[in-house]
């Protein structure tokens, strides 16, 4: 499958649980990090169509086929409105 193809695919399938999921945007408004979640589920996703798939293999998130998918979040210390504003503390 070519790569156009290959991320509409993507897309397509992850574009609805993105935005129906409840959980997703309490962890967008606290600023956690949600890779694992998003890994469960683009592999739940994938698996429709791909049957070897396996996760964290060669500490890449998923591979199949000839692919191999590696997964970023956006950085959580961005500022945004009606988001909580966060910081690290050092503790001694």
């Amino acid at each position: 499958m070519e790569f156009e193809k290959f991320a509409k695919l993507i897309f397509d399938e992850m574009k609805p649980k993105l935005e129906s999921s409840q959980g997703l945007s309490i962890f967008a408004k606290e600023r956690a990090k949600f890779e694992g979640w998003l890994k469960v589920e683009l592999c739940d996703s994938l698996s429709k169509y791909y049957k070897d798939i396996v996760p964290e293999r060669n500490r890449t998130d998923l591979t199949f086929e000839d692919w191999a998918i590696e997964l970023k979040t956006v950085n959580t210390n961005i500022r945004y409105e009606n988001v909580k504003n966060k910081h690290r503390c050092a503790f001694r």
